[in-house]
């Protein structure tokens, strides 16, 4: 079930818990989507430093 499922229809929210849960989840997956982008960029990094130390 989605966020905005519930904040929807359970919790009596109507359209605004719609959007809300959207929100929510756009949210989420933006932190998610940066966390990942700098966990790659320090991996690739890390192998350009090592390789020039070499």
């Amino acid at each position: 079930m989605t966020t905005g499922y519930f904040l929807g229809f359970h919790f009596g929210l109507g359209g605004i818990g719609l959007w809300l849960g959207q929100f929510t989840k756009i949210a989420i997956a933006a932190i998610r989507f940066l966390l990942r982008f700098r966990d790659r960029m320090t991996l690739l990094l890390n192998s350009l430093i090592s390789v020039k130390v070499r």
